[in-house]
């Protein structure tokens, strides 16, 4: 197989849709989805008769609070416009508002 080379200018490159988990993402936002794995809660909840759009969110709520603790209106903002929260839960970011956090937290 022929070996090709290709020439890039890394000051041309740019990042697109660059986000974050929180200070950390690896050690913060890993962590808390591997503790809500090993605590079984996605189990315990479907348990409990919730679906799984309504675990997904409580996870979302959850590893938030652990990486970017702040309301419910702060919250969705960050998730929305600097996390990538969602594409570990798995929650659609497009539906995240306060109040469904909000609403989430009350359980």
């Amino acid at each position: 197989m022929e070996e090709k080379h290709r020439l890039v200018k890394v000051n041309t490159m740019k990042h697109k849709e660059a986000r974050e988990i929180g200070t950390d993402p690896i050690t913060i936002g890993w962590i808390c989805a591997n503790t809500w794995n090993q605590l079984k809660l996605t189990e315990l909840f479907e348990g409990l008769g919730w679906n799984e759009e309504r675990i997904q969110l409580a996870m979302t709520q959850v590893i938030s609070r652990a990486v970017y603790p702040g309301s419910e209106l702060a919250t969705s903002k960050w998730i929305k416009d600097n996390s990538a929260v969602c594409g570990i839960t798995g929650y659609d970011a497009n539906k995240i508002t306060k109040d469904k956090l909000y609403q989430s937290a009350l359980g």
